[in-house]
């Protein structure tokens, strides 16, 4: 049923450093990740919607909204559920029907996972394995803030933007 929301052409960018598991293409591709990530690796499942935060242009159907999750995920067979919580921002288009033609993700992570001494540092991860990859140059804006850079605001919102940031508005 969730492939209903979107169009049959539409592109669900989860992790667009990772475009060989991170974005996915059309119904076939959402219906995929679907089944096998979000019913297969999470359980308990709580989301808020934080209405106060939506932005909705209706010119460009273009939608930033906010919310944040809190759920089990399953690192792999055998290994026990981790409880990890979510910050995120999507930018949604919309077709001229009303479902979704991209959405694009940018989130922040919580480790809730219990160590010995309360919440584990994030920082103390084990050191990751094979190439690192290079982090993109946004002149020192966040990606939230690029989401909404290009979520098409018209110019009074970028240019109150760049303000706030410090950098030039562009076209």
């Amino acid at each position: 049923r969730i492939v209903a929301l979107f169009t049959e052409d539409s592109v669900y960018i989860e992790r667009p450093y990772d475009p060989e598991h991170g974005i996915y293409r059309g119904h076939e591709g959402i219906r995929a990740y679907w089944v096998r990530h979000i019913q297969a690796c999470e359980r308990n499942i709580n989301f808020r919607h934080l209405e106060e935060d939506l932005v909705f242009d209706a010119e460009t159907r273009t939608a930033v909204v906010k919310w944040e999750a809190r759920f089990e995920v399953s690192p792999g067979p055998g290994r026990p559920w981790k409880l990890v919580q979510f910050l995120q921002i999507a930018r949604l288009c919309f077709d001229a029907d009303g479902r979704v033609s991209l959405l694009e993700e940018f989130w922040h992570a919580r480790s809730c996972q219990r160590a010995c001494k309360g919440l584990r540092d994030p920082r103390a991860r084990r050191p990751r394995c094979g190439p690192k990859r290079k982090m993109p140059e946004l002149g020192g804006r966040t990606c939230a803030h690029s989401a909404l850079w290009h979520a098409q605001l018209g110019p009074f919102e970028r240019e109150a933007m760049a303000l706030k940031s410090g950098s030039r508005p562009r076209g």
